[in-house]
């Protein structure tokens, strides 16, 4: 029995009517109609040569390479000769525009063959769950009409019957609110679309809320009504006035107007709709019983409308200028919590090495997606910054269809493909190992190599650092350390040793027991080169192994220490003190630094061999990254983020993290085991009102607070409901983290003098000058002048080892 069928027998038994949809169905994704079942695949190609529709001009965006864009073709086409599709539109791109847009086969060819297009019209089926109602959830949710943990009987009081007042909008959108997946289409025969609905509020629960994943329409069904509730709009009237106008979604719509019909790619004969052929009224049993608004289904959209979508997530919420949801929220709809994301599916790390063992490529880990019946799917990985979407009508004519080996084939390409597809940067800026690689490597050819590395090291084609040396004929690796978080930068605690998927090198640990390099990890070894991607702060541990390699150099005559540069990410102008008093020096803060250095970890080796005494002189290989002016952050360059370490996935986390991260210390939250890390500061008995008005007394520039709630999943206070403040930059030019970070700190100390242990803020603080004024009640300003002046005596001792220009007029001013 195919698979479909067997999930059409399920559904059957478990709902006592025919046909109705299955409890389990695919990726997830929308049920079938109220058709027959499909009968099985035909698995023999056809001779029938379909032409692919015209290409488009995308325009000055990044291009497919060549291969690769045969390898879609080929995909899709055989796809289509096996009758797995009639047609497909495909879409790939990034953040900064599309990459690929072609259009394959026929969108109908019942009851006449029509050619398909870029711009033809698909039913979304459940793809509509994650564009139209997680989407619409998250607005409400970031404006403060709800709370992802209210119960859904806060805003629906109806639906509180038979026991389900607990079940939280949060369980709905994960699947574990206990509602049944489905339920008789013979239910509403007769009712009106207010006594549907009223029926479906009123269901009793198939098994408790939390027990298990049950992947739910009627779930879906809730929310759509819980949006229209809490907007006083129905579902479809918001969806179009906050995310498909901002986004400019021109081919997107609910019940679309007849004018775009011969755009619509028809789905099947309808057995229960007189076997008329589905073209424009939604397929969806449920969604079409409701009136074809419904919040499992029933959006129609456009390949390249949903690229337009695409783009708006892996920017953080914002697309041409217009905000449709904060970033914030966006982090907390795709986050996964024990296993689940809000509205979207993503795979948890057993179910990622399982799909990789079975598929042999996929995107990241931390890519989320969803489908829909009809034959549409789409997958965005911000971890890559790429999105890969299929549409399809694989239920046309007949039902035959299955587009799932297609998804899974584009999948595969597309995750094989990443490192190709990088934005043009803002900045004509090449890393040190572009500079190497394009002079043939004359630093490492011939040597005996141990790496240091990680993965957010990348070459300007993305391929990371460890697969451009590996791969040489020009030098031997013999085995790479990791520092902490891993050779995948996606790891906390101690790292144990391991063996790179890609290249079979050795990774040993370089974060746990063994900080130093040993004998062992060097044996063999004339050459140790290090590529990594630092920040720029005091105690971030990058450049703390970076100073135990050189230790570890300086103690073996025969090493060279080649490291291949790369600009700072909160840049190199800025120096902010606290500076560390020397008494407090250890692993993380392993050196006498400001909290904010602004030196490249080429810079900084430099300095490390001067002040240490260290004599590495010539054998010490600094190869300087090009194109970069010392002003410039990670911001200004505009390259791909990919996240040095778990708790810093985008570029303005990065320039919060000295300032959230001196509190890390005492015991109160950081965010950490949250969306929003270093963002967010607080705990379980912080009076966040209190604080807010004593920030509101001395108000840093540049940044703006406010009251926030939250659990933490990690770290301080894991699992506990926490009271606190969020805090996001409002202008860049005026932010300084130095006085944000001691602003904070004081208004804690200031409220909770008794909670605060200042000999725990003591270290990531490091001055015992600016400890004892907190401790004295001293105002921020005399605190910042401390500050300062340990910034402007550290600028002086840098000078010497500076290897880029800033413009004139940047610098650390206040």
């Amino acid at each position: 029995m195919s698979a479909r069928l067997l999930w059409m027998a399920l559904a059957l038994a478990a709902c006592g009517a025919a046909p109705a949809e299955p409890p389990v169905p695919r990726e997830p994704s929308a049920a079938p109609a109220d058709e027959a079942p499909r009968p099985a695949l035909l698995a023999e190609p056809s001779p029938e040569v379909v032409p692919d529709a015209p290409s488009v001009d995308l325009g000055p965006a990044i291009r497919v390479p060549p291969d690769v864009e045969r390898q879609i073709d080929e995909a899709v086409r055989s796809a289509i000769a096996r009758h797995q599709i009639p047609g497909a539109v495909v879409a790939i791109g990034r953040r900064d525009g599309l990459a690929f847009l072609r259009a394959y086969g026929l969108r109908a060819s019942d009851p006449s063959p029509e050619a398909n297009d870029v711009e033809t019209i698909y039913d979304l089926a459940s793809l509509t769950k994650a564009v139209a109602t997680t989407t619409a959830i998250g607005i409400l949710e970031s404006r403060g009409a709800i709370d992802f943990d209210d119960p859904v009987a806060l805003h629906l009081p109806a639906f509180g019957a038979h026991g389900k007042e607990h079940i939280t909008i949060r369980q709905l959108l994960t699947h574990t609110g206990g509602l049944p997946a489905v339920d008789p289409l013979s239910a509403y025969e007769g009712a009106t679309r207010e006594e549907s609905i009223a029926r479906i509020l009123a269901l009793a629960p198939a098994h408790p809320a939390g027990a298990r994943v049950l992947y739910s329409d009627l779930g879906f069904i809730v929310l759509g009504e819980l949006v229209a509730a809490v907007s006083r709009v129905p579902l479809d009237e918001l969806v179009q006035r906050e995310i498909l106008v901002p986004l400019g979604m021109s081919s997107s719509c609910y019940r679309c107007d007849p004018s775009l019909l011969p755009r619509i790619a028809p789905t099947e004969r309808a057995v229960r709709r007189g076997g008329a052929l589905i073209r424009g009224d939604v397929h969806d049993p449920r969604a079409f019983r409701l009136g074809g608004v419904s919040g499992n289904a029933g959006l129609f959209s456009s390949a390249p409308d949903l690229a337009r979508f695409a783009r708006m997530m892996l920017q953080g919420g914002e697309l041409d200028g217009v905000r449709v949801l904060p970033a914030e929220t966006v982090r907390a709809l795709v986050t996964p919590v024990d296993g689940r994301a809000l509205g979207w599916n993503v795979r948890t790390d057993a179910e990622q090495r399982a799909f990789r063992a079975a598929h042999e490529s996929a995107m990241s880990v931390s890519s989320f997606g969803h489908s829909g019946w009809t034959g549409t799917w789409m997958r965005i990985d911000p971890e890559n910054d790429v999105f890969a979407l299929v549409l399809s009508n694989d239920v046309h004519p007949d039902a035959r269809g299955d587009v799932r080996p297609l998804t899974v084939e584009i999948e595969r390409i597309v995750s094989e493909s990443v490192e190709r597809l990088l934005p043009p940067p803002a900045i004509d800026l090449l890393a040190g190992i572009d500079v190497e690689a394009r002079g043939g490597l004359p630093n490492l050819r011939g040597r005996r190599v141990v790496l240091v590395t990680h993965d957010a090291a990348r070459a300007r084609d993305g391929a990371r650092t460890l697969d451009v040396l590996a791969s040489s004929s020009a030098m031997t690796v013999l085995r790479v350390l990791a520092p902490e978080h891993g050779i995948g930068s996606d790891r906390e605690g101690a790292i144990g040793d391991a063996r790179d998927a890609r290249t079979s090198l050795p990774v040993l640990g370089l974060f746990g027991r063994t900080r130093r390099p040993t004998d062992a990890m060097l044996e063999g070894a004339d050459t140790v080169v290090v590529d990594l991607v630092d920040v720029g702060v005091r105690f971030y541990t990058y450049a703390s192994t970076v100073h135990e390699v050189l230790l570890a150099a300086a103690a073996r005559p025969e090493l060279r220490v080649v490291l291949l540069d790369r600009p700072c990410p909160l840049g190199g102008a800025i120096v902010e003190g606290p500076s560390l008093d020397p008494d407090l020096v250890t692993f993380i803060n392993h050196h006498p630094l400001p909290l904010r250095h602004g030196l490249t970890l080429g810079e900084l080796a430099r300095l490390l061999d001067s002040e240490l005494s260290l004599g590495l002189g010539e054998r010490l290989v600094i190869v300087p990254a090009e194109g970069w002016d010392r002003a410039a952050t990670a911001i200004d360059i505009g390259e791909r983020w990919v996240p040095p370490s778990p708790n810093l996935p985008d570029a303005e986390t990065a320039l919060l993290y000295p300032a959230a991260a001196l509190l890390e210390g005492a015991d109160v939250s950081v965010g950490r085991g949250t969306p929003e890390p270093f963002h967010l500061i607080g705990a379980p008995w912080m009076d966040a009102d209190r604080v807010l008005a004593q920030l509101a007394l001395e108000p840093p520039p540049g940044v703006a607070f406010e009251s926030a709630r939250f659990t933490p999943r990690a770290a301080t206070h894991r699992g506990h409901a926490c009271r606190g403040i969020r805090m996001r930059i409002v202008d860049r030019t005026l932010f300084r983290a130095s006085r944000t970070g001691l602003a904070i700190v004081r208004a804690v100390v200031s409220v909770h003098a008794d909670r605060v242990d200042l000999a725990r803020v003591l270290p990531l603080v490091g001055s015992h000058r600016v400890v004892e004024g907190l401790a004295d009640g001293a105002p921020l300003d005399a605190l910042v002048r401390f500050a300062e002046e340990d910034a402007r005596t550290f600028e002086a001792r840098r000078a010497p080892f500076l290897l880029y220009p800033a413009r004139a007029g940047s610098g650390s001013a206040p």
